[in-house]
This record gives structure tokens, sequence and C-alpha cells, in this order.
């Protein structure tokens, strides 16, 4: 495809605050469902490489940037969930680190 997609790894300090945000996030994915078809994929994991499951990796997949800066950003869930990730980053309990890329076309979904 020639979507574009972020990807999103978290890494927090308590397992307290990983369930939080996954919580949290729940009312986000189910708004995306329903409200944004540009949205591709949205999916969180854990990653297996870390023994205490503290590490949660996101991907989003779009079909533009700008869906995703002009429109995912802007949506009613969004705008609620931010602040409460922000929150603790500011608090020192969640790293966040990303990278995002535009898809070349080679592969297939």
């Amino acid at each position: 495809g020639n979507a574009w997609s972020l990807a999103v790894k978290m890494t927090f300090k308590e397992k307290s605050d990983l369930n939080y945000i996954l919580e949290e996030w729940k009312a986000v994915t189910e708004y995306c469902r329903k409200n944004e078809p540009f949205l591709l994929h949205y999916e969180g994991g854990l990653v297996d490489s870390d023994p205490q499951g503290l590490t949660l990796h996101m991907l989003e997949r779009y079909t533009s940037k700008d869906d995703y800066a002009q429109r995912h950003k802007s949506g009613e869930e969004f705008l609620k969930f931010r602040p409460k990730l922000k929150a603790l980053q500011d608090q020192g309990k969640v790293a966040v680190e990303g990278y995002s890329y535009q898809e070349i076309g080679y592969g297939f979904v």
C-alpha cells in the first residue's frame, strides 16, 4: 500500500499505569472504529522481549499523514485520551518513543 504509518513504543514503570492507559484507550479504539474510516490499522501489543510486560507497542496506519495530523488528532476521544498519557509522561511514569514512515507500495496487507 501507500499508507502513512506511525509506530509508538511506551515503556511504563508500573503495571498499574500500563493497565490504566490500556483501559482509557478502549474508548479511543471504539471511537476510531466507528468514526475514522481513514484509519486502516490501530493495534497495540505487549513487547515480548520485555520480561516485566511493561512495554507497549502501538501501530497506527492511516490513508495519509494529513488524515493523522488533521483528523485523527482532533477526534473527540483522542482529545480526551492524550492529556492522560501526557500527564504520565510529565510525571516520569512512561517513556514514549516513536517513528513514522510513508509506505513505498512494494508489500501487501
